[in-house]
């Protein structure tokens, strides 16, 4: 057996579920939607990555949620949990509770790789944890960084190689097109929009209201709908 690699800075420890504690500071949250969604797939594979706790403040430095969810799967708090444990000072853990979670650090879905990842598993997109409006924001979100660089890319091409390029794209439209008319709604009516602000501090104040990351990308209608209640 191989030495532990030097960068590994955690240990799996057991603990009681009472003796750990969700950080008050924590800025992720969860849409009743995709809560449900995580519970889901929790009752359906159980937990398979360890909650990340804090040893000096017994805080959950990543896995809010998870936790969260086991609760409501276990319907108690007296159980027994394995934790992956670190031993930072607050304001390294505060850092490590953003960049755990940060979506930006953590790269973007290849389209084309994931619907022939469905194909050959014979996955649907709702197993994988996806919504609705998550798959067709998927295609749109391919679409955009697509076009130019598929423009680009045939330009350069010689003339045999045009055609098998076009061929190419064109079994890539219909995937997606696929996709989009298995992801529709019953009502086959759009179901998201896009909301632009007039500057960034409007944004920032909008999304602070929400008590939503500013970085984040999706807002649910139940994270807005309590403006209206207001």
């Amino acid at each position: 057996m191989n030495e532990v690699a030097k960068n590994q800075n955690f240990k799996i420890e057991r603990v009681n579920r009472s003796d750990i504690t969700g950080a008050e500071y924590n800025p992720r949250k969860i849409s009743k939607e995709n809560e449900k969604r995580l519970k889901k797939a929790l009752k359906e594979n159980g937990l398979v990555v360890p909650i990340l706790v804090n040893k000096r403040t017994g805080n959950v430095v990543s896995g809010h949620q998870r936790l969260k969810a086991i609760d409501a799967l276990e319907r108690t708090k007296n159980y027994a949990l394995d934790v992956a444990v670190i031993d930072v000072d607050e304001q390294q853990e505060a850092k490590l509770n953003v960049q755990m979670n940060n979506q930006s650090m953590m790269g973007d879905y290849d389209i084309d790789a994931l619907s022939e990842l469905m194909a050959d598993f014979d996955l649907q997109i709702d197993e994988l944890g996806f919504s609705e409006m998550d798959a067709q924001m998927l295609v749109d979100d391919f679409e955009d960084d697509s076009t130019d660089a598929e423009t680009r890319e045939i330009a350069e091409l010689t003339t045999e190689q045009v055609e098998e390029e076009k061929n190419r794209i064109a079994e890539i439209k219909s995937q997606k097109k696929k996709m989009r008319e298995e992801n529709k709604n019953r009502n086959d009516v759009d179901y998201y929009a896009t909301l632009i602000f007039p500057n960034a501090e409007s944004k920032r104040q909008f999304m602070h209201k929400l008590n939503i990351p500013e970085y984040e990308k999706n807002i649910f209608y139940d994270n807005v709908e309590k403006l209206f209640k207001d």
